[in-house]
């Protein structure tokens, strides 16, 4: 725990004089609480004529208790430049002197819709579609204290914003598909379709190679707009730097700094199949399964289908030389970070197996 003398009633307070040259440290806030939500639940069920079942799911999830990280190296009152902007610049941004405390902010809301039916002939079919918004204060995508704190995309060291949680799934559709031969026979076979499609991981836009909390690749960036007046240019000009943020679908936040995680890899869509085949077993309950699994499978018959793509949770897109003596971003060059493809998703497989039930 934080030592008292460390801790007021505001929180953590940024002088740690008493404890300087005892090398960094991580430490729990005295009130600091176990991570809690409150979360709401609504469901509703109507069977159509027909047989067919719809069902709707609402959830919303309110934070009481997350995360929080300071670094009680980074003094508030200790500005070297506020940029035009509007972010700070602190002399220190990064001392790994991380204290962990709670926020309040962030939440979740989602909704889903699925319809199944069975019918007469051996056919049952599913569908289901879901839409998640979830905000979060940290991405929350590493292990330690520190790499959580420095790995978060931010404008400044003190400041994080709230922002789209890094595991968030704007969109998913699901489908499926069973047709079941010689049902309630003891040598039923099983034809199974599953077809999935959903948004692509969400990332952010930063500047190239600028530090300000250790990694240098995690500043959010500021999008210019026409003879903006908060940035300059340098071996490029302002035609191409605006002609690539058009490219990137970013002019309508001209002037203002990306909000954290407002990108998206490109949506993934795949199909699997599985054939399984019930023989009778040694005794009259018991029974084999084989089965044989086509997982991907339209990557198979085109290799352009079934490509699953992803970005780091930061996409650099403007070189900068930081700030000019008026606070004004010094642009030097263009960068579109490509995305990558994952080859375990991406790759077609198939596979060969069986069960015995008993």
């Amino acid at each position: 725990l934080l030592p008292d003398a460390v801790a007021n009633e505001n929180g953590p307070c940024a002088d740690i004089s008493a404890y300087a040259g005892a090398g960094p440290a991580v430490a729990n806030d005295p009130d600091f609480n176990v991570p809690s939500d409150l979360k709401m639940s609504m469901d509703l069920t109507l069977y159509l004529r027909g047989g067919a079942r719809l069902t709707a799911n609402y959830i919303k999830s309110e934070v009481m208790d997350a995360v929080n990280f300071t670094d009680l190296g980074v003094e508030a009152s200790d500005v070297v430049q506020v940029a035009a902007d509007g972010r700070t610049v602190y002399s220190e941004e990064y001392t790994e002197n991380i204290v962990m405390s709670n926020t309040s902010k962030g939440g979740m809301e989602s909704f889903s819709l699925s319809i199944d039916k069975q019918f007469d002939n051996g056919v049952n079919a599913f569908a289901s579609y879901t839409t998640v918004d979830s905000d979060a204060l940290w991405d929350g995508s590493q292990a330690r204290a520190q790499s959580l704190y420095r790995g978060t995309a931010r404008a400044d060291a003190l400041t994080p914003s709230l922002g789209e949680s890094a595991w968030n799934t704007d969109h998913r559709l699901v489908a499926g598909l069973d047709y079941v031969m010689n049902e309630g026979s003891r040598r039923a076979t099983t034809f199974s379709l599953f077809w999935n499609a959903q948004s692509g991981r969400p990332y952010s836009y930063t500047w190239r190679r600028y530090s300000l909390f250790d990694y240098d690749d995690n500043v959010l960036a500021y999008i210019p707009g026409v003879g903006d007046p908060n940035v300059v240019y340098s071996g490029v000009s302002e035609a191409i730097v605006l002609q690539h943020i058009a490219d990137l679908g970013l002019s309508g936040r001209a002037g203002t700094i990306a909000p954290r995680n407002i990108g998206n890899a490109p949506y993934y869509r795949s199909l699997d199949m599985r054939i399984a085949q019930e023989i009778p077993g040694f005794m009259d309950d018991d029974k084999f399964t084989i089965y044989f699994d086509a997982v991907n499978i339209l990557n198979f018959f085109n290799d352009s289908e079934g490509v699953r793509y992803y970005k780091n949770s930061t996409a650099e897109i403007l070189e900068t030389d930081g700030l000019d003596d008026q606070g004004r971003w010094i642009i030097t060059g263009v960068r579109d970070d490509s995305s990558f493809v994952d080859n375990n998703s991406s790759s077609y497989r198939f596979q060969l197996g069986f069960s015995y039930e008993f």
